[in-house]
Parts: structure tokens; sequence; C-alpha cells
């Protein structure tokens, strides 16, 4: 069906989008922390964040690791930061951003996800938000048409 492609790609936007956050979330830090590379931790960490679970998780350590170099306490407060980033991004930022993108509800976000994560790792993580597009879809298209295409 032409609209799921739509709303894959309108998805992968909305995962763009939080990818970008979090990478300009990660320079603002960096710089007023003090944090070398400011700018090449951003990128990275903006990379590393389109890797559902895991690749946020890695940046976050490999940031923590260059912070190190500044300060054990610059590390630590970096660390608890992006503890509370990933909360705020999982959370708020990401249910928001896919409500935008892929017109779906934020509880259905993160409930896909939960489910997916739960169900089969990090690939049923991957695929989660586009699979409730899909079912929202099916569901819209053949199991409760509106009047107006009956």
């Amino acid at each position: 069906m032409p609209g799921e492609a739509y709303a894959l790609g309108k998805f992968m936007l909305g995962n763009l989008v939080t990818s970008g956050i979090a990478g300009l979330a990660t320079f603002a830090w960096c710089v007023g922390t003090g944090v070398p590379y400011a700018a090449a931790l951003g990128i990275f960490t903006a990379l590393m964040d389109l890797i559902p679970i895991v690749g946020s998780t890695l940046a976050d350590i490999a940031v923590s690791l260059v912070a190190l170099s500044v300060s054990l306490p610059v590390a630590i407060a970096t660390a608890v930061f992006y503890v509370v980033f990933r909360v705020a991004e999982d959370y708020l930022i990401v249910p928001k951003a896919m409500k935008f993108a892929v017109d779906v509800h934020p509880l259905v976000t993160v409930l896909a996800v939960l489910v997916g994560g739960a169900l089969l790792g990090i690939s049923g993580a991957l695929v989660a938000i586009p699979a409730a597009v899909a079912v929202g879809l099916v569901l819209d298209e053949y199991v409760l048409p509106t009047k107006e295409r009956r």
C-alpha cells in the first residue's frame, strides 16, 4: 500500500529529528562543560542514536569517557545528564516526534517499543513503530473504514 511507504518515510524523518536533538543536546552539554571535541561528539551521538536501544547507550558511554579527560566530576555529571536526557527522550521527545511524524498517539509509540523490544529484542524495537503505523493503516483502511469511503 502506498500509504505504508509514506508513513515509513515519515517515521524515518521523525527518527532523524530525535537523533538530531540528541546530537544538539550533546554538543550543547560538551560546550557548556568544556568537554573537548563537542561538534564531533554531537555528530557521533546523533548517528549512534539512529541505532535503536544500544546506539544511544554506546554514545553516552563514549561521551562520558571523553568527559573523563576534563575531570572525574565532569564525567559523572555527563553520565547523569545522559540518564536524565534518555528518560526525557524516550518518554517525551520520541512520542511527540512520532505523533507529529506518523500521527501515532504517544502512548501507542511507547507501548509499541516496549512490547516490540520485549518480544523480539533490538530488532523488535526497531520495527515497533512502523508496525504500529502499518496496523493502524490496515485498521483505518479495511477494518474500520469511515462512512465517506463506504
